[in-house]
């Protein structure tokens, strides 16, 4: 289950009542925020599967309000994509 916890701009209070976004996510794991990849105006989310898959989840047109802002990713950004390491004597 994957849940948003979105903030209030309030540091008495910091975020607000969480929203279920949806299930079948944990299926992946790293999720990362990646600011509107889409070009729509909202935020998106980059998620990476057990396989090395990277999947864009694209905030949902017409829905700028939880309960369901993503629907779950299906778009494949990339295969397997190589492991980029810093060389540590650098």
């Amino acid at each position: 289950m994957l849940w948003l916890y979105k903030g209030t701009g309030d540091l008495r209070k910091p975020f607000a009542a969480r929203a279920r976004v949806g299930g079948g996510w944990n299926q992946f794991n790293k999720l990362v925020g990646t600011g509107d990849v889409g070009g729509d105006g909202h935020s998106d989310l980059v998620a990476r599967d057990t396989k090395g898959d990277l999947r864009l989840g694209l905030w949902f047109p017409g829905s700028p309000r939880p309960p369901k802002p993503f629907p779950f990713p299906r778009t494949v950004l990339a295969s397997n994509p190589p492991v980029i390491r810093r060389d540590p004597a650098r």
